[in-house]
């Protein structure tokens, strides 16, 4: 129930089958649940299964996930820098 995507710089990036949520987003927010499943599932309006998918595979690859939300992290970082750039020159 996990599907990859490739992502920057070669790297495959593990998302849920069937969503455009990457697993560590899910396992973001069910961590934010209290490891609640059912909560997290219906948070993403996702069949619980989806949600044990992803914390499966977590799981097994946490060092894997791990990194891609660091990545992922540091992007929106970049971006945000990036954005208040543009918003200082136009002030």
């Amino acid at each position: 129930m996990i599907r990859f995507q490739p992502g920057a710089l070669g790297r495959r990036r593990a998302l849920v089958v069937g969503t455009r949520l990457y697993v560590y987003q899910v396992i973001s927010t069910l961590r934010g649940n209290d490891g609640d499943v059912d909560q997290t599932a219906q948070d993403f309006g996702l069949a619980p299964q989806l949600v044990r998918a992803a914390l499966a595979y977590y799981a097994e690859f946490a060092g894997e996930v791990d990194e891609d939300a660091e990545v992922a992290a540091q992007l929106e970082r970049e971006e945000r820098e990036r954005w208040e750039r543009q918003q200082r020159v136009i002030a």
